[in-house]
């Protein structure tokens, strides 16, 4: 029994101990692979660049041997190129999953459009590099309408940002706004919500040097996509471990 959880486990992750490559696994070229062990350090650089362009044309066929590459290869620098180019693929893959964005910070109290029916959302600060920034969208501009639907209530920028969180980054919105009195429309792509929003995005506490206390501050950018791949990466290891205890029983 404990050969066969051994043979589950390693199928299940693309052979874990390089025991030889698993029916329907890819894997890339054999000079490739050498040449992440290469004497020279340029060409293990070159190597892991070649590697990157190979799992961004396989996609998810990639990762089951990049994930053994990366737990089992007798090189640490292996392991961890491999773990590198890995950790890019399936955050990639995954940031087309999120939930779209528009980039901006909305004001707390809706804007009422005067004699307009309806209401707005008043701009208070546009991210840097967003899809906001791009499209030109500024601070104190209004929006009015979303693909041509307005709001009707004080609700609108729950409304807002629940619609756009619907809409899969790389679709094309057009946002009707007011700027300084002026009705104007703003097309936009929208991009894939930071990792440092939403759930990965949770507050670390740190301690004061002075008082003793705690203060709270938000994941950066980069540890929220650590989170997110060891989020992933613990995933498969329980997949594996069920596999294993499934295949013993």
């Amino acid at each position: 029994m404990k050969s066969i959880a051994r043979l589950v486990l390693g199928v299940f992750v693309g052979g874990i101990g390089l025991a030889g490559p698993v029916l329907g696994q890819v894997e890339p070229p054999v000079e490739l692979v050498a040449g992440l062990s290469a004497e020279s350090y340029p060409e293990r650089v070159a190597a892991e660049n070649a590697l990157r362009q190979w799992a961004m044309e396989q996609g998810e066929a990639a990762w089951p041997w990049l994930l053994a590459r990366s737990k089992g290869d007798p090189s640490p620098e292996v392991q961890e190129r491999s773990l590198s180019v890995l950790k890019a693929s399936v955050l990639r893959s995954l940031s087309d999953q999120r939930p779209g964005f528009v980039g901006i910070t909305m004001a707390p109290t809706d804007v009422e459009l005067g004699d307009e029916e309806g209401f707005g959302i008043q701009i208070r600060m546009v991210s840097p590099d967003s899809p906001a920034e791009k499209a030109g969208l500024l601070p104190q501009d209004v929006v009015t309408e979303l693909n041509g639907e307005g709001w009707d209530g004080l609700d609108a920028a729950d409304s807002f940002a629940a619609r756009v969180g619907k809409m899969a980054p790389g679709t094309r919105i057009t946002l009707g706004i007011l700027r300084a009195g002026e009705k104007q429309e703003v097309e936009l792509e929208l991009g894939a919500r930071p990792w440092s929003a939403g759930e990965y995005g949770e507050q670390r506490r740190m301690f004061m040097q002075r008082g003793g206390g705690l203060m709270f501050v938000p994941n950066d950018e980069e540890t929220a996509r650590d989170k997110a791949f060891q989020e992933w990466l613990d995933a498969r290891d329980l997949e594996a471990a069920d596999a294993v205890e499934s295949a013993a029983d």
